[in-house]
């Protein structure tokens, strides 16, 4: 499990690597193209809507093609794409172009650039969020394993099966076994809380009233371990 945690991190990690270089990369581009482009107005002469049903739901996918008329130094165009829709633009609407003076079919808005970047942008941070998730499991198994084997076992049982609505994975909540030592030589009532846990079948698999041990580290009581 520890391994598939450290492979887990490392492949979202890459992801969000590629991601920005690939960010890097559109950014150069654009910037490129926007610095020997030349300016225009252009109408939205046509905007064609595709639908295609995928998946085993059937969900309706819908995607758009905007054609655009306009005129440069050279000649004017008609029908030409433009491969950048927003929900906002409507038939007959005016935009701001920008040409290639060697390629005037090469048309862009300044919206695709910086929507570009916000996309790829923001999928780089969440993968490297979710790599960040990883490694720190990865790290906390390794203490938690650590603290299994040098950890004072203290028989307990389970008193009660806590749940937090406010925490859900999947329309589950998340539930916490509530623990109370019967070892004589801690204090009386001595109560310990486990990590929260998914598990459809955790009352099964733990009943209330059976017995669980917990490993306390001998060096600072308030770190422990409940194996669940």
């Amino acid at each position: 499990m520890k391994k598939i945690k450290l492979l887990a991190g490392c492949i979202t990690a890459a992801i969000g690597i590629a991601l920005l270089v690939l960010m890097l990369f559109l950014n150069k581009n654009y910037t490129n193209f926007f610095d020997t482009a030349r300016c225009t107005t252009g109408v939205i002469s046509e905007i064609k809507r595709t639908s295609k049903t995928i998946g085993a739901k059937q969900k309706v996918k819908h995607t758009h093609t905007v054609y655009v008329d306009y005129k440069t130094d050279t000649g004017s165009y008609r029908g030409v794409t433009l491969g950048y829709y927003s929900s906002s633009m409507r038939e007959g609407d005016s935009l701001v172009l920008y040409y290639d003076p060697e390629n005037p079919t090469d048309i862009r808005v300044r919206q695709e650039h910086i929507f570009t970047l916000i996309a790829t942008g923001g999928f780089a941070f969440v993968f490297f969020g979710i790599s960040g998730i990883f490694f720190v499991l990865y790290i906390l198994s390794f203490r938690l394993a650590k603290l299994k084997e040098t950890g004072i076992p203290v028989p307990c049982i389970i008193r009660e099966i806590a749940v937090n609505e406010n925490y859900t994975l999947n329309g589950r909540p998340a539930n916490y076994l509530i623990c109370e030592n019967t070892d004589s030589s801690l204090s009386p009532c001595t109560t310990f809380q486990s990590g929260a846990t998914f598990e459809k079948d955790l009352v099964s698999k733990h009943p209330i009233g059976s017995r669980i041990t917990v490993y306390i580290d001998p060096a600072n009581s308030k770190r422990y371990y409940i194996e669940i």
